[in-house]
């Protein structure tokens, strides 16, 4: 009787790490799933917004370029196993993304001391600050679903 109680102890703790690994797989996809799904909520806000008015637009917008950086860092440092087209896109997005801050900060810095640069910024002021950004935007909603969708 006690060498069976031992077997079913060794029997129910490997039950349980089988039961936990699978726990670990769906945690790991529930979390992908949740970030697709707070990073399409979070865009379809700012939509929303812009439709609204364009200054809560800007302030959603804000808000939702640091969601989806903080969202590309943790799914670039905690899923590895991503494939390569996943982690293409990802690299595309934060390059794209890190281009497109480091030049309008230039612009900025620039800004008083550039006057022609400064009227054609002036006319390209919603490319620069609304529409370059919902690109970006758009496109890590879109590479956020492939993820989705292949894990």
């Amino acid at each position: 009787m006690e060498q069976n109680l031992g077997l079913n102890l060794c029997w129910r703790e490997q039950e349980s790490s089988k039961n936990l690994i699978d726990s670990q797989g769906n945690q790991r996809i529930m979390t992908i799933k949740t970030l697709n799904y707070i990073n399409i909520c979070c865009f379809s806000i700012t939509l929303i917004l812009y439709t609204i008015g364009a200054a809560w637009g800007l302030i959603a917008q804000f808000f939702l370029g640091s969601i989806q950086i903080v969202f590309s860092i943790i799914l670039s440092i905690r899923y590895k196993r991503l494939n390569r087209k996943s982690k293409t896109r990802l690299i595309i997005y934060l390059i794209s993304t890190t281009i497109y801050l480091l030049v309008l900060g230039i612009l900025i810095g620039l800004w008083d001391y550039l006057e022609n640069l400064v009227k054609i910024i002036d006319k390209m002021k919603w490319v620069s600050i609304a529409i370059i950004p919902m690109i970006l935007s758009s496109y890590f909603v879109f590479t956020t679903y492939k993820i989705y969708q292949e894990n």
